[in-house]
């Protein structure tokens, strides 16, 4: 099994963050990138929808899922080999799962919010998925990415200078 950063992702300032920084750590720890969107079903009033509806729905959302990844992806001079995914569920649950089944180093989440992570702006998915993943969650909040992106692309110097 590829050792892999798993770095789930949305339509969010944050979520960019997030990819930007798990690019960067996939690269600099000779990692695999999977960047996954979990799209959940809208809620419904009343009856159920047909499974006709709820096939046009999943269809409809794996288009806008293969879009925003393909965005993202490119926005973040993602590797080519990149592997995106479309999941359908609960995020929290699914992202655990990801990369609990793919043995991830780390998975990698944007923030709400730009004042950095709080407990009140770390969201719910982030602090579920910490909870279930069993490994260890970043969690970048909008601008917080800066360090991590070039992580893989720059030298380390020492990180300690000489005659110490």
């Amino acid at each position: 099994m590829a050792r892999c950063i798993v770095c789930g992702v949305d339509a969010s300032p944050g979520a960019r963050a997030a990819a930007r920084a798990a690019a960067g750590l996939a690269e600099a720890l000779a990692a695999d990138l999977v960047l996954a969107h979990v799209a959940t079903a809208p809620r419904t009033r009343g009856s159920a929808p047909t499974p006709e509806q709820h096939d046009a729905w999943r269809r409809r959302a794996t288009r806008a899922a293969e879009d925003l990844l393909a965005d993202i992806a490119d926005d973040v001079d993602a590797p080519p080999a990149t592997e995106r995914l479309c999941l359908f569920g609960d995020p929290a649950r699914r992202l655990a799962e990801l990369a609990r089944g793919r043995g991830a180093l780390a998975i990698v989440l944007g923030a709400r919010g730009r004042d950095g992570v709080h407990p009140a702006s770390l969201g719910g998915v982030p602090a579920e998925v910490a909870a279930q993943a069993g490994r260890p969650v970043l969690v970048v909040p909008e601008g917080g990415e800066t360090g991590l992106a070039s992580l893989g692309r720059e030298p380390l110097g020492d990180p300690l200078p000489a005659g110490r």
